[in-house]
């Protein structure tokens, strides 16, 4: 069962990536903000765009064509 402050917990991790553009999951955790897939269903994804921001350059995986461009 989910805890009662998921909402706070969101609310927290948004305002830290508004705050840190280019944020990943580690820094997250080193933060304290373990778990991110409990709160957001689709993961960091998810978060970014709820946050109204754009996916980090890195954060797509390429496929070996693409990284040979």
């Amino acid at each position: 069962m989910r805890s009662k402050n998921v909402g706070e917990k969101r609310a927290k991790i948004i305002e830290f990536l508004k705050k840190n553009p280019g944020g990943t999951y580690r820094q997250l955790k080193q933060v304290g903000f373990i778990h991110i897939e409990r709160i957001f269903k689709n993961g960091l994804g998810e978060a970014y765009k709820d946050a109204g921001l754009e996916l980090p350059r890195t954060f797509k995986r390429k496929t070996r064509e693409e990284r040979q461009e």
